[in-house]
């Protein structure tokens, strides 16, 4: 996913609303720093790899899964 707005050029932007396999969040970061989803489908307990509430403490840049 990329932001086009030149409102939002060098900034980093942390979205949900599409969720992502928890085992795929590192590489779609290392590939796009600037663009972090944090939505790991809390609601999809029952789909492997889904499932998770996440969390990004922006000081440190860590995602954290519970």
């Amino acid at each position: 996913m990329s932001y086009e707005n030149p409102l939002l050029m060098n900034r980093t932007i942390v979205h949900g609303h599409c969720p992502v396999k928890v085992s795929d969040h590192a590489n779609r970061i290392l590939k796009q720093p600037r663009v972090i989803n944090i939505d790991t489908g809390c609601l999809y307990k029952d789909k492997e790899g889904f499932g998770s509430l996440s969390a990004y403490e922006c000081y440190e840049k860590e995602l954290y899964f519970v």
